[in-house]
């Protein structure tokens, strides 16, 4: 009888490892949520192309698989967003300033690309303060072919004292 029990514990055991890992499967929601927060952003502030398309709104969609976007395999959390050309050279000279408060939720973020976005600086200096503090395991930063201001220059500062 023991060794019955003993079985069955341990199958019972497998069972709900195996339905936790299933279930954890997905991007956290806050990071998928802040992801989709972006593109409504960009698309409603910039001149955007539309190539963020597998971005999608849906009960089963997973930002883990979505384009542009790479997770840890471990713990399913965003580790590098490739945001290059994602707002396109206006002809009438438009410029996008950029939200940074919108990247909260990506703690564990190691590598983000905005480069050729034509980007001219920040909404809100204080957030970018924020952002850069929660961004603290950031190591690649690509901001190249932007038009960014002087507004910037207290997010990278701030960047670079976290990352001595």
């Amino acid at each position: 009888m023991k060794r019955l029990y003993l079985k069955f514990s341990l199958w019972a055991f497998l069972v709900i490892i195996f339905l936790q890992m299933n279930g954890s499967r997905a991007c956290l929601e806050k990071e998928r949520i802040g992801l989709l927060e972006f593109k409504a952003f960009m698309k409603s502030n910039c001149e955007v192309d539309d190539n963020l398309d597998s971005w999608v709104e849906d009960g089963t969609s997973d930002c883990c698989d979505w384009e542009r976007v790479t997770c840890s395999s471990i713990s399913r959390r965003v580790v590098d967003l490739s945001l290059y050309w994602v707002a396109k050279h206006s002809s009438l000279g438009i410029t996008c300033s950029l939200n940074l408060s919108m990247f909260y939720p990506f703690e564990e973020l190691l590598s983000l690309d905005f480069s050729n976005n034509w980007f001219n600086g920040w909404i809100d200096k204080a957030g970018s303060e924020r952002a850069a503090l929660r961004l603290k395991k950031l190591q690649i930063l690509d901001l190249s072919d932007n038009s960014f201001n002087n507004s910037i220059l207290s997010f990278v500062g701030i960047l670079q004292e976290i990352m001595k």
